[in-house]
C-alpha cells in the first residue's frame, strides 16, 4: 500500500540533501550594531529560472510532476549520447554555478549551495556509479505514469490523452533502456527490473482501461487501445530479457569503499570518515538491539528475539490491510486533535489505497 503524496516522486528524484551550510551573520558588540545587508544578484536569479528551465527539458517527467503539463506525455531521452549530453551540461553548470562567488544575499547563497549539491548528486548516479547502465531502478520514477493516472489535474479525457503520448514515447524509451543495461547484472537489480517492467506490464493492461473507460470520445479510446496494447507488449517483452538474464546473474551489487563515501557527500554532503560512520552505526545498533531485548523481554517473556518479532509480526488487524490502514490514519486524526498535539491546518487528508503492481 502507499499513501498518496503529489510530491513524493519530485522528492526521490532530488535524493535527500543536508547542506552544511556556515554561518552569514554573527551579532557583535551587544547588539549595538546591525550586519551589513549582503547584496542580491539579478544575474543568479535569472541563471537560477534558466537552470530550471534547462532542467525540464531534460527531464519532462519532472517538469510534469512539478505542475509544467506542457510536458505531458514527453520522456526523458536515454540512448547513450542524451545521457552523456545531460552529463556534459551537468558539468558545465557546475561550473558556472561554481562562478558566482560575490553579490550574493543569504537566499542566493542557499541555493547556490543547493544547486551546487543537486548536480553533485545528478553526476554521481550518472557518470561515478553508471546507475543507467547497472540498475533498472535509476528508471523506476521515471517511468511511473501516477500522474497521469491519479492525479486530477485536468479533465479525464485531457490526462488521457497525455497519458496515450506518454505510452507512445515508452517503446522507444524501452528500447535504450535495454540496450543501456549491461549484462552480467546482480540478482537484485534483475528482481527490481521484474517487478518494475512486469508490474508495469500488469497493470497498463488490467487497470489502465478502466480508468479511462468513462472517456466518450471514440477516437481517443482507438488510438489509447492501439498504444496501450504496444507498451503492455514492449514491458513484457522487457520482463522476459529480465529473467533469461538470471542464468548469468552475480552478486555484484555492491558500490566499494570508494564510491560509497562519494556518494555520501555528493549525494548527503556527509564527509565523515568512514570507519568513524561504522563506529557510530554500532553504537547505535547496540544501543537499539539492548532497547528491543528489554522491550521483548516484557512483551515475550522467555522468549528469544526471533520469536519476539514473530509474535508481533503475527499482531495484526482485523480484515483487509488497506481498510485497517485507513482506519488507523483516522485514529491518527482524532488522537493528534483531543490531545492537542499541533493543529490541524486545512480539511485535506492523507489517503489510503492499493500500490499499483509496479510500487509493490
Amino acid at each position: 500500500m502507499h499513501v498518496a503524496d503529489s510530491s513524493y516522486k519530485a522528492v526521490m528524484r532530488m535524493f535527500p540533501l543536508r547542506l552544511r551550510l556556515g554561518v552569514l551573520a554573527l551579532l557583535v558588540l551587544m547588539g549595538c550594531r546591525a550586519t551589513p545587508k549582503a547584496t542580491s544578484s539579478p544575474e543568479w536569479d535569472k541563471y537560477v529560472a534558466d537552470y530550471l528551465e534547462a532542467y525540464f527539458a531534460v527531464h519532462p517527467d519532472v517538469a510534469v510532476y512539478e505542475g509544467r503539463h506542457e510536458f505531458d506525455g514527453k520522456l526523458p531521452d536515454f540512448s547513450r549520447a542524451g545521457l552523456d549530453r545531460e552529463i556534459a551540461r551537468l558539468r558545465s553548470a557546475r561550473v558556472r554555478v561554481s562562478s558566482f562567488t560575490g553579490n550574493l544575499d543569504a537566499r542566493q547563497k542557499f541555493e547556490r549551495e543547493y544547486v551546487l549539491a543537486a548536480i553533485d548528486s545528478d553526476l554521481f548516479w550518472l557518470d561515478s556509479a553508471r546507475w543507467p547502465y547497472r540498475n533498472p531502478f535509476f528508471y523506476n520514477f521515471t517511468l511511473d505514469p501516477e500522474v497521469y493516472l491519479t492525479r486530477s489535474y485536468a479533465p479525464l479525457d485531457q490526462r488521457m490523452r497525455a497519458f496515450t503520448a506518454f505510452e507512445t514515447a515508452l517503446p522507444c524509451a524501452v528500447h535504450d533502456i535495454r540496450a543501456n543495461l549491461h549484462s552480467p547484472m546482480a540478482k537484485t537489480y534483475l528482481d527490481f527490473g521484474r517487478l518494475m517492467f512486469g508490474g508495469l506490464a500488469q497493470y497498463f493492461e488490467r487497470d489502465v482501461p478502466g480508468i479511462f473507460a468513462s472517456v466518450k470520445d471514440p477516437q481517443l479510446q482507438s488510438e489509447f487501445a492501439a498504444t496501450n496494447r504496444n507498451a503492455v507488449r514492449e514491458l513484457r517483452s522487457m520482463d522476459e530479457w529480465f529473467a533469461a538474464q538470471r542464468a548469468t546473474a552475480n552478486e555484484d551489487f555492491a558500490l566499494g569503499a570508494e564510491l560509497f563515501q562519494k556518494m555520501l557527500y555528493a549525494t548527503e554532503r556527509v564527509d565523515v570518515p568512514l570507519d568513524r560512520l561504522e563506529a557510530i552505526g554500532r553504537q547505535d545498533l547496540e544501543r537499539n538491539l539492548a532497547a528491543l531485548k528489554e522491550a521483548c523481554a516484557q512483551f515475550a517473556k522467555g522468549r528469544t528475539l526471533a520469536e519476539c518479532a514473530a509474535k508481533q509480526t503475527a499482531d495484526k488487524p482485523n480484515g483487509q490491510p488497506v481498510e485497517a490502514a485507513r482506519e488507523l490514519l483516522k485514529e491518527l486524526k482524532t488522537f493528534v486533535a483531543n490531545n492537542n498535539l499541533v493543529s490541524i491546518p486545512g480539511t485535506e487528508e492523507a489517503q489510503v489505497d492499493e500500490a499499483p503492481p509496479y510500487q509493490r
